[in-house]
């Protein structure tokens, strides 16, 4: 009965033994599972996580580019615009400087170097103007008007025409 106890006992202690060590089992691979599920979906929140931060990253660069290239080319943009305006300035200047020189052209006989009929025409009406004002101001004062007249020289030489045609222009510039 002793040896029938024992057997049976120990049958029954591997029986139960092996019962826990199973039920132990299925619990162990049940956490080791939970763990191994815990762990992966941390990595994977982690991973979205460094994931954002590079979309993050990417669009902060991205945008740092974009002023970076804005800035760039509002600096080209005022040294060429300020470029273009010192050339307008010259290019004026240039202009000026012609037109004041067509002006003296138009104004000066190229072979004496005298002023033209065209500048006593135009400047005639001023001038008679300043010198009736300033005998008039001497006429008030009970003087005379000193340097204030006007004198007026007009040469024309009769058929002075025939002489360019006989002997040339030149001639006639000498005459």
């Amino acid at each position: 009965a002793f040896r029938e106890w024992n057997r049976l006992d120990s049958e029954l202690f591997d029986e139960a033994s092996t019962r826990r060590i199973d039920a132990l089992r299925v619990e162990y691979e049940a956490d080791r599972q939970q763990q191994e599920i815990n762990r992966l979906t941390a990595d994977a929140a982690l991973a979205s996580s460094a994931a954002e931060r590079r979309g993050t990253l990417l669009v902060v660069a991205v945008l740092v580019a974009v002023v970076l290239f804005l800035l760039y080319r509002r600096s080209v943009m005022r040294q060429l615009q300020a470029r273009l305006e010192q050339e307008v300035r010259d290019r004026t200047a240039q202009l000026s400087e012609a037109n004041e020189k067509l002006r003296e052209l138009t104004l000066t006989d190229t072979l004496t170097g005298l002023r033209n009929r065209r500048y006593v025409f135009q400047t005639i009406a001023a001038d008679v103007a300043l010198s009736v004002r300033a005998h008039h101001a001497a006429a008030l004062k009970g003087t005379t008007a000193e340097k204030s007249d006007l004198v007026l020289y007009v040469l024309d030489v009769d058929d002075f025409k025939s002489v360019n045609d006989d002997f040339g222009h030149a001639s006639g510039d000498m005459v």
